[in-house]
């Protein structure tokens, strides 16, 4: 991201939303054993970027950007 970048806001789908909430409590167990307290979308967000831009498989991802298109 450049020094210029605005933050700008990108709206979710209400699935989007739904399949968020559902990943937060689905792994919000996990974490508290692991001593991380406090997930929330967010944070799921930003560690689903970090975790895809380390070593991207580019067929799956590529998949993964068709599916999403549908729900634009």
């Amino acid at each position: 991201m450049g020094v210029n970048w605005d933050k700008k806001l990108f709206r979710l789908s209400e699935n989007d939303m739904k399949r968020l909430d559902h990943l937060v409590s689905s792994l919000e167990e996990e974490v508290k054993s692991q001593g991380i307290r406090n997930l929330n979308r967010t944070i799921l967000i930003r560690a689903l970027i970090m975790m895809s831009s380390d070593r991207p498989k580019i067929k799956p991802l590529v998949e993964y950007i068709k599916m999403a298109h549908v729900y634009l």
